[in-house]
């Protein structure tokens, strides 16, 4: 009887889900990107896959309707390929930090924080503030799209946009905007 037990508990801890999987594989990728090319190309993959959902939702939307089962079964699929593509970016992010445009160009800079703030997920928005925050000090992404995360982050209203954008430049908006995101922690 004990053993019976102990085998069901070293089976229990040897299983692992397919998550853990998934993020054991994406770990073991990343870590192995020895240059700013692999990482570039790494990067850039992740680029040309939200690009490609994009196109194909739109063209889905335009041939069938905002409202079809065609367009809404398109993204449910994207939605749980873009979470991979988003895990993928946040190990990324947590072994290397966010990308230098310097060294990686221009699509690998970029996509980190726009798939991010596509998706809208609020612990994804709040986990990788601070990677975006450095990004933008650093003008490795141009203020539209820090402010652009910054609005998602916060959850504006278009009122809201609307008022600090007539008020502000698009600098000083980000300034009190970055404020808000530091206050709300």
């Amino acid at each position: 009887m004990k053993y019976s037990i102990l085998i069901c508990i070293i089976v229990l801890i040897s299983c692992k889900s397919d998550d853990q999987l998934r993020v054991e594989n994406i770990t073991s990728v990343v870590n192995a990107l020895e240059s700013n090319d692999d990482k570039k190309a790494y990067l850039e993959s992740i680029f040309e896959n939200h690009i490609d959902h994009r196109i194909s939702e739109t063209e889905a939307w335009n041939t069938h309707g905002r409202n079809s089962d065609e367009y809404n079964s398109l993204k449910d699929s994207h939605r749980k390929e873009d979470l991979i593509l988003a895990e993928k970016i946040s190990v990324y992010l947590n072994t290397y930090g966010y990308p230098s445009i310097m060294k990686v160009g221009q699509k690998s800079a970029v996509i980190p924080i726009a798939h991010i703030t596509y998706l809208g997920d609020k612990t994804l928005l709040e986990e990788n503030y601070n990677y975006f925050y450095d990004a933008y000090v650093f003008k490795d992404i141009r203020e539209d799209l820090f402010y652009d995360y910054l609005v998602t982050l916060l959850d504006l209203s278009y009122q809201e946009r609307r008022s600090l954008r007539s008020d502000y430049s698009q600098a000083e908006t980000i300034d009190i905007l970055v404020d808000r995101a530091k206050n709300k922690n």
